[in-house]
């Protein structure tokens, strides 16, 4: 038996067994979240929108090549329909335009190295928390879309530790509670939309 064979029949014993999934063009299962649900798309909103300016500041850094160009410029796409999709999910509890600002210190964006830097702490938030939603989200198309932000953002982590010669994992990811999350991410955030009172 040959590998052709091999899969073959792997196939055809999966279909038998009623294994295989539905069409890929399936609709997917809209997402409700509940309880914590909910603090894990708000965290993702703030964070998404945090790694989108971050996208769009590395284009203005000197030292990417063409080809990192058109992977940060694509990123900040992705990032734009991801913060759409958690904001859909969210419902009222969406991120309002103006509620948070990415807020990178000058001295992260003057060279390249220090720029990828800022954006692996992003990414590795995003990673840590949506680990944590994925296994403990209660609605489970929650954790689907908490899964596929996921497994976006761990490609885009191991793509930046790459760009600086560093292993693209080290490892199993660790998941990180929203609490431990939220105090690096306020380091990167400002709220222009609360005044002090």
């Amino acid at each position: 038996m040959n590998r052709a064979q091999f899969l073959r029949l792997g196939i055809a014993a999966a279909a038998g067994a009623g294994v295989l999934a539905a069409p890929a063009a399936a609709a997917l299962p809209v997402p409700k979240p509940q309880g914590d649900d909910v603090g894990y798309l708000s965290f993702g909103a703030v964070a998404e929108l945090t790694s989108l300016a971050w996208y769009r500041a590395a284009l203005r850094v000197r030292g990417f090549s063409a080809g990192e160009r058109r992977r940060l410029t694509a990123a900040a796409t992705a990032k734009r329909a991801h913060i759409q999709r958690i904001n859909t999910a969210l419902g009222a509890d969406a991120l309002q335009p103006g509620d948070f600002a990415a807020n990178f210190p000058a001295s992260s964006l003057v060279s390249r190295g220090r720029a990828i830097g800022v954006g692996r702490e992003v990414e590795d938030l995003l990673v840590g928390v949506y680990l944590n939603g994925a296994a403990f989200a209660r609605d489970s198309a929650t954790r689907l879309l908490i899964g596929r932000l996921l497994a976006y953002d761990a490609q885009q982590l191991a793509w930046l530790r790459g760009l600086t010669g560093g292993l693209a994992g080290a490892g199993l990811a660790s998941p990180a509670t929203l609490e431990q999350a939220g105090a690096r991410l306020d380091a990167l955030v400002t709220t222009p939309s609360f005044t002090n009172s």
